[in-house]
């Protein structure tokens, strides 16, 4: 039996098969109607942005249940609330997520966190540059080249992307070394996110985003956990205990639950962040 989702074609056939000679006596060149040029017409990009330059005015680490389906899974990852948790435990300063946010919106409001954002949209791929500032007594902004840019001159935290519509952006994945200054007049600390997605909008008036991806645990301890805690340890433990406590806890498969390469093991994050035009 022939099904009927084969029976189109095969009628086609036959019908062709079977069409007399004679029903076409025309002469010269057919007209088949006007040419089907959508093959070979440029392609507009979907924005007609090109160019920006941006100071992220507000930051928030998200809640768990918000965030990106980093697995495909489709559920939300997002363990970063949970992460801070345990922080929280091995340092003085309050380390979680409500604290940590409250910390941002005083540095960013005070100036000692100055995040910049630099955009560039070309041939329909946009470059999208999370770069470390400064702000000077007189409120202006400067670009800290030393701690946004590696050794060849490229961001440590560059996403490349596209315009979905005149302003909603999609980004990545990519990964990214994000630098952030948790404390005054210190370096800034390279958080490492690896599959870094974002979405959100950008145009002349701002630029907005969600940022998500995982963590590798290994880069985490040596870059952000392990200058944070202090030499002479926390509470009754040493330093060097508490580093092994917080490993191991990080390293859980129920709180780094991505996968990476080489059997590494990644904990997801999300946060948002806004920012208005800026000059540097």
């Amino acid at each position: 039996m022939v099904s009927t989702g084969h029976m189109a074609p095969l009628l086609a056939l036959l019908l062709g098969a079977c069409k007399p000679d004679d029903t076409d006596d025309t002469e010269g060149p057919v007209d088949t109607g006007p040419t089907d040029t959508a093959d070979t017409a440029p392609i507009e990009p979907p924005s007609d942005f090109e160019a920006g330059r941006y100071h992220v005015t507000a930051m928030e680490i998200l809640d768990e249940g918000e965030g990106f389906d980093l697995t495909g899974d489709g559920e939300i990852d997002n363990k970063l609330p949970a992460v801070l948790t345990l922080l929280d435990m091995a340092v003085e300063d309050d380390m979680s997520r409500e604290g940590m946010n409250a910390t941002l919106a005083a540095s960013i409001a005070a100036g000692d966190l100055v995040q910049l954002v630099d955009a560039r949209y070309a041939e329909s791929v946009l470059v999208y540059d999370l770069l470390l500032g400064s702000m000077d007594e007189g409120g202006a902004l400067h670009l800290d080249e030393e701690q946004s840019f590696d050794a060849h001159g490229v961001p440590w935290s560059r996403l490349e992307g596209v315009f979905l519509d005149q302003v909603a952006v999609s980004l990545g994945p990519d990964d990214v070394q994000i630098p952030v200054v948790f404390y005054a007049d210190e370096p800034a600390l390279m958080i490492p996110v690896q599959q870094a997605v974002a979405s959100g909008t950008l145009d002349a008036s701002g630029t907005g985003a969600m940022l998500g991806g995982a963590i590798p645990v290994e880069e985490l301890m040596d870059q952000v956990v392990e200058p944070l805690i202090p030499e002479e340890g926390y509470g009754d433990q040493t330093k060097e205990e508490l580093l092994k406590t917080v490993e191991a806890l990080l390293s859980n498969e129920n709180v780094a639950t991505i996968e990476l390469a080489d059997g590494a093991r990644g904990i997801p994050a999300a946060l948002a962040f806004s920012a208005e035009p800026a000059t540097w």
